[in-house]
């Protein structure tokens, strides 16, 4: 089949850790893409080496060189499309199962540097949005056998002040701000990594008030632009975050149609299983 080989390797591992069961559906999903991308591919590169070898042998080359040229332009659009429309899948839908699935499966299959940390990435985050932590957190710690670097250790400590947040770990936020911030202020990292961190550094500010019990000041840190709200995730994020506070001030009313809002919403995340269990 004309399809890029698994990395059977790490297949192996990320079975090991374990997770949500395969969504079968996704994987045909994912894999029919991979395929399409690997043909049209393949069809731009032969038309312009095609080219080439008309160009040495005196013949006309303008007609495949061009062709090939259009198809490797189709190819990286239609790999930008798809990556696109799978991170979108999840953070509109919130089906984070599914998303999985999805992300594993490009895993395996990744060949490309960046690609193998930035879908290591999305895999632990959907284990993490699931409510699988021990496993998101076996996953972060197979990854630094496959990745390094300053973009991958940004990727790694997102990943576990996400992990914090879901155990409820303010020590270990505490222990990470120093590391973290160590590393943005060292490194020259590319802004769309460090929009990942930015859109969660109000953790450690919010984790103070929270056990300064300040709870009008981490009300308003919410309400801040820092505080993504863009898409439904982050919707939900944010109100199963401020439904903790309101609960803890005193304001269970307005706490219940947050928490209502995430249950709506959640979709599979652990975010409406928590606000289900309150």
């Amino acid at each position: 089949m004309l399809i890029p080989k698994k990395n059977t390797e790490l297949e192996a591992e990320l079975a090991k850790i374990g997770g949500p069961a395969i969504d079968e559906n996704a994987r045909k999903e994912v894999t029919s893409y991979i395929i399409k991308a690997t043909v049209t591919r393949l069809v731009g590169v032969f038309l312009l080496l095609a080219s080439l070898v008309c160009l040495v042998l005196d013949r006309p080359f303008v007609v495949p060189m061009v062709l090939g040229y259009v198809i490797v332009v189709a190819y990286i659009i239609l790999r930008r499309k798809a990556i696109k429309k799978y991170v979108m899948g999840l953070v509109n839908e919130c089906d984070a199962v599914k998303s999985y699935t999805i992300f594993r499966e490009l895993l395996i299959r990744s060949t490309r540097k960046r690609a193998m940390y930035q879908n290591f990435y999305n895999v632990a985050n959907a284990l993490l949005l699931a409510g699988y932590d021990k496993e998101a957190e076996a996953c972060i710690t197979l990854a630094q056998q496959y990745c390094a670097g300053p973009i991958a250790k940004l990727l790694e400590y997102v990943l576990r002040m996400d992990l914090c947040v879901y155990r409820e770990d303010l020590e270990g936020l505490k222990n990470l701000q120093p590391q973290v911030e160590a590393l943005t202020s060292a490194s020259k990292i590319p802004p769309a990594y460090l929009r990942s961190y930015e859109s969660r550094k109000f953790y450690f500010t919010g984790a103070t008030c929270w056990n300064e019990e300040k709870y009008d000041e981490l009300l308003q840190l919410l309400e801040s632009p820092s505080v993504l709200r863009r898409f439904t995730l982050s919707l939900v994020k944010y109100n199963y975050l401020k439904s903790k506070v309101l609960t803890a001030a005193g304001r269970e009313e307005e706490a219940v149609s947050c928490r209502d809002y995430v249950i709506a919403n959640g979709g599979t995340t652990w975010y409406r299983k928590r606000c289900m269990e309150a």
